[in-house]
């Protein structure tokens, strides 16, 4: 294999990043906010991990990388390998309408447990955002949109739904 391109090397354990094309990165436009989106490539998969997802990503000037979410079960982290001084980690807590906004600067780790209500995503200004993101897989997860109120819910047997709020029983 090729050192050089963001394929594995010939040992398969190591993925040279800071190498890796815009081609061979592909587009992730959101399912449930097709405005959102970002260039990323499955490092993780790339290396065989089975147990952990990460992404190598790269989020264009001017854009917001996913729907504002946060997972039941899966615990998600970003660590920011670079920053432009417009570049954001976008907050909302669950049940509320204010999105706080928070600057990112490079070295940043970011972490965000499973269950904990605080919906995330990343927002650029006139800079590109690059960093690796990841989180467990579990078995199953539901992930909450907080602005939109939808639901998906994520069976790694190779299954997914999606809940729009309108409905969402709430349990007595």
């Amino acid at each position: 294999m090729n050192q050089n391109a963001g394929t594995p090397t010939d040992n398969s354990c190591l993925i040279h990043t800071t190498n890796i094309t815009q081609d061979e990165m592909y587009l992730r436009i959101h399912p449930v906010d097709n405005t959102r989106s970002r260039r990323q490539f499955p490092i993780g998969d790339n290396v065989g991990l089975t147990r952990t997802g990460v992404q190598y990503c790269r989020l264009p000037p001017e854009t917001t990388s996913t729907a504002i979410h946060w997972h039941t079960h899966e615990d998600e982290w970003a660590y920011i390998i670079e920053a432009g001084d417009d570049s954001f980690v976008l907050l909302q807590d669950e049940g509320t309408t204010e999105v706080k906004s928070m600057p990112l600067v490079t070295g940043d780790f970011l972490g965000f447990p499973a269950g904990k209500r605080i919906g995330h995503g990343f927002r650029t200004g006139a800079s590109p955002l690059v960093y690796l993101f990841g989180g467990s897989r579990e078995p199953l997860d539901i992930t909450h949109y907080v602005e939109s109120g939808h639901r998906r819910v994520n069976d790694r047997s190779g299954h997914d739904w999606f809940v729009r709020k309108e409905h969402i029983v709430k349990e007595i």
